[in-house]
């Protein structure tokens, strides 16, 4: 496995039903052994494979376009695909990422929260944080049952954007 120890010497939990998937990743929530509560995110199998061959076929897929319309002016998006997504792939970028917006972000208090990132329970293909507990952002009813406004969550993520990447450059 990713981690190099079983993940019974890892983790004292591990719900096995996802309670999140996206294209790249699912995420379950998991237990530490000294009881901390956690969410571990983890990288669909043979993603990078995929991804290699999807590079490969839009590169082949515009030469082809070239040889008909020479103009045709998307090689750079081959060249942002190999330089972008190998870092999309790796949850230690992630991490870093995280890190950094943790900084960047202090100044809002406790509106914004950033997962912990657990590092050594962490790898290119495993990323394990802090679990948070919430609901999600598109969920009007559940922000509302809160006794928080909708339009003030959206204003807070306009706010938090906005900082990220006009004050500070960060994407």
């Amino acid at each position: 496995n990713e981690m190099k120890r079983p993940i019974s010497g890892i983790f004292k939990y591990i719900d096995k039903k996802p309670i999140a998937s996206a294209s790249l990743a699912q995420v379950h929530r998991g237990v530490t052994h000294d009881g901390v509560e956690v969410a571990i995110k983890v990288q669909h199998p043979h993603l990078k494979r995929m991804a290699r061959t999807e590079v490969f076929i839009v590169e082949k897929l515009l030469a082809a376009i070239r040889i008909f319309q020479p103009d045709f002016g998307f090689q750079w998006l081959v060249e942002e695909m190999k330089l972008n997504i190998p870092k999309e792939l790796n949850f230690k970028e992630e991490a870093r990422n995280a890190n950094r917006c943790r900084t960047l972000l202090q100044g809002f208090g406790d509106t914004v929260v950033v997962p912990e990132i657990l590092h050594e329970l962490s790898t290119e293909k495993v990323l394990t944080m802090s679990f948070e507990h919430g609901c999600k952002i598109s969920d009007k009813s559940a922000i509302e049952a809160q006794g928080i406004l909708a339009r003030d969550v959206a204003r807070s993520l306009s706010t938090v954007f906005a900082e990220l990447i006009f004050k500070h450059g960060f994407v």
